[in-house]
């Protein structure tokens, strides 16, 4: 599967209901509908989404507080998982947002997604921490720790 840079373009509302679909396909706790209106919204949160053809198939969200953005989440399909399409779509939102003066990037990521933080060390991330059951999950009685990591 090669999908080009020319592929990723800035989300628009006019996505959400894809968004919604590959959300509630890839996440053990996904974003509500509101959530995803609010970044709509908000004049410092930016996302890009990455295509196969012309379907959406994933998905970027960061929070940008010059001169540092936070990755909030970044969401592939799974039938488009493992084949490097989150890898293409962090590269092409970390260049984007280095073009503007970000230089400091940080995101939690769930310590059970070993995929997502393979990803983040093959970018340059490094963990800098621990929230201790920051993360949800299914069972509502328990809670999973995230690694706080950071790209400089």
């Amino acid at each position: 599967m090669n999908v080009q840079a020319n592929d990723i373009r800035s989300l628009s509302v006019s996505d959400l209901e894809r968004l919604l679909v590959i959300e509630q396909a890839a996440q053990q706790t996904p974003w509500s509908e509101d959530t995803f209106r609010q970044c709509f919204l908000s004049d410092s949160r930016k996302g890009w989404g990455i295509l196969y053809g012309q379907v959406l198939v994933g998905f970027i969200w960061v929070s940008i507080i010059e001169p540092e953005a936070e990755i909030l989440e970044i969401v592939i399909a799974p039938e488009f998982q493992g084949v490097g399409l989150g890898k293409k779509l962090l590269r092409y939102t970390l260049a984007a947002l280095e073009e503007n003066g970000i230089n400091k990037y940080f995101l939690e990521v769930r310590a059970s997604n070993e995929a997502a933080i393979g990803l983040y060390r093959s970018m340059g991330f490094e963990k800098v921490g621990v929230r201790k059951q920051y993360y949800s999950t299914i069972n509502v009685n328990i809670k999973e720790d995230a690694y706080l990591m950071i790209l400089k």
